[in-house]
């Protein structure tokens, strides 16, 4: 029963709260984009610009106004002096506006010294910040097209593409003679003389619209190229733009990797994965990694107890700037190894809707699972009844502390006290983040508000008659085979059962009000049709979960759905079943 539990309560990381990290030439600033705003101030609740620097300096470099109709600033990219920064602006489309449709729905921006040019698509900048490339925008021709623009002279040259799916993304695109690495069916490098040349490589081309696992970048003289194949695990190659050239594998992994940044001189790749390819990674958390393009060493540059979410790599290849999946920002010199925190962990709590803000509702004695970001900065598991601070992290119902059963970056798993009623404020204890933590969620506790329990790759808790393990395709259920499902929040329970501790085996504690079951066919029949309940009760061994124990249909559907039924809710899964 404890693998089961430990099971129950593994969480997957989420995305970092600063994300599209870009710095300069000797990493001595990062901007990123970021919806958070900063303590004390008015910010936009939309992602903005900012820039933060190794003094641990943050400030905002841009926001939404009060008369401006773009709300979401994202994808940041600098020159490598820090003169240049475009980025791109977003409409928002929440049901609250009613710009959404516009023809125009995207801008580029570039900020100079001299001034702002704003345009519809979006830009990708050279390193010498002379050239941006710009596409996604309203263009009406035979062919794609995207357009290369001088800074310096402000002319412009249309470059129309058979077949243009889109310039990528993993490090730059545009080097600083203004050649731009773009894809049609396969990658190119199209020159300023208005040539173009085929990128060897064994780059398939992904589906429109979802290129994240398309990634490519061009060293700043246009000699080397590296790209991350799609389709597979982990395979990142290095090639050039030149017949001549036969692409070589930098990394191979039968774990993810995704590749972040190539430095200006084309000799070091920076990319994520949660492989161990120098037995530093035991945990097989996604960590930093540097590969010589030349010897094609890899080496670690940055280990954290949450793992790492994003990163990128100074244009000299001696400064890595990393968000942890605990929301920390982190700034590690190449040459030392020494990781410096520049903001510690920042806490967001997810949101069912960003516009509306549902409350949670939940039982007495249920379960909680509330996700989010930066919660805890590492996983830790309970290992007391009624424990109300676990990792170092504690969890607040109107300035109270709820018993835990297990924090992570990316959730905490709660019990509500058998004892609360009404509704209640959820917080944590503030961190030390320069942001404000978007940590707030309203709890409205009902009579019974009945839940399945979920594995971590999202199958429903089914455990086989003898306890051998879970329902699974692999070990499915038979005919005629008693199950336990477990669930949470079906309310009331007698004998009674403290709050935080796990459910006695003798004498057993059986659910109070009514609990249904109903099985339910496969089309075309689709009927329902009704299971008798064996035992209805708190799990013995558990805290806070229910089981529920019936009995497979002697004929079944391979693919059966049970609906479980209380005085005041129900739920449903549904599970294989061996023909």
């Amino acid at each position: 029963m404890k693998a089961l539990l430990a099971l129950f309560l593994t969480v997957f990381p989420l995305a970092a709260q600063f994300s599209n990290l870009a710095t300069d030439d000797t990493g001595s600033r990062v901007r990123f984009s970021s919806a958070l705003r900063l303590r004390g101030t008015q910010q936009s609740q939309f992602r903005k610009i900012f820039m933060a620097d190794a003094l641990s300096n943050v400030r905002l470099v841009a926001q939404v106004t009060s008369g401006d109709s773009y709300a979401i600033l994202i994808d940041p990219e600098v020159s490598g002096d820090a003169s240049v920064l475009v980025y791109t602006a977003y409409y928002d489309c929440s049901p609250a506006q009613s710009h959404c449709g516009v023809v125009d729905y995207t801008n580029g921006v570039i900020s100079t010294a001299n001034g702002t040019l704003t345009l519809p698509g979006n830009f990708h900048l050279s390193r010498n910040g002379r050239y941006v490339a710009r596409e996604n925008y309203a263009y009406f021709g035979p062919t794609g097209q995207f357009e290369i623009i001088d800074l310096t002279s402000l002319k412009k040259r249309s470059v129309p593409v058979d077949n243009l799916q889109e310039i990528i993304g993993g490090g730059r695109q545009v080097t600083s003679q203004g050649a731009v690495l773009a894809f049609t069916d396969v990658l190119w490098l199209f020159q300023p003389d208005g040539t173009a040349q085929l990128v060897p490589s064994a780059f398939p081309t992904p589906p429109r619209y979802s290129s994240a696992s398309a990634r490519a970048a061009v060293d700043d003289s246009g000699t080397n190229i590296v790209y991350q194949q799609t389709g597979t695990p982990c395979a990142i190659d290095l090639t050039g733009a030149s017949d001549s050239v036969l692409p070589t594998t930098l990394v191979q992994s039968d774990q993810p990797c995704v590749m972040q940044t190539l430095s200006a001189d084309g000799t070091t790749v920076l990319f994520i994965s949660s492989a161990n390819f120098d037995g530093s990674n035991a945990a097989g958390l996604p960590e930093c990694w540097l590969v010589d393009t030349a010897s094609k060493a890899i080496r670690s540059i940055g280990h954290d107890l949450a793992g790492i979410a994003e990163a990128t790599l100074s244009g000299d290849g001696n400064v890595v700037w990393m968000v942890t999946m605990a929301g920390r920002l982190m700034r590690i010199e190449r040459s030392t190894g020494v990781a410096q925190e520049v903001i510690s962990r920042t806490a967001i709590v997810d949101q069912p809707n960003p516009f509306f803000h549902f409350p949670m509702t939940a039982a007495p004695g249920a379960l909680v699972h509330l996700t989010g970001r930066g919660l805890a900065a590492q996983s830790a598991i309970s290992t007391l009844p009624l424990a109300t601070t676990v990792g170092g992290v504690q969890l607040l119902a109107d300035g109270q502390p709820l018993p835990l059963l297990s924090v992570a970056p990316a959730g905490i798993v709660f019990q509500v006290p058998w004892d609360m009623k009404g509704t209640h404020t959820l917080t944590l204890a503030p961190t030390q983040s320069p942001f404000e933590e978007m940590f707030s969620r309203i709890l409205e506790i009902h009579p019974s508000v009945p839940e399945f329990w979920w594995t971590i790759i999202g199958s429903p808790v089914i455990a086989h008659q003898d306890f051998h393990g879970l329902v699974t395709a692999t070990d499915p259920a038979h005919p005629d085979e008693i199950l336990h499902l477990y669930l949470t929040g079906l309310g009331g329970v007698t004998p009674a059962v403290r709050t935080g501790e796990a459910a006695p085996l003798a004498p057993l504690s059986v659910m109070t009000g009514p609990v249904y079951v109903f099985w339910e066919g496969e089309l075309p029949i689709y009927f329902r049709t009704s299971a008798k309940v064996l035992f209805a009760g708190l799990a013995p061994g558990l805290v806070g979960l229910e089981q529920i124990e019936v009995q497979v249909p002697h004929v079944a559907p391979q693919q059966l759905g049970v609906l479980v039924y209380s005085s005041s809710g129900a739920t449903g899964a549904s599970f294989p079943v061996a023909p």
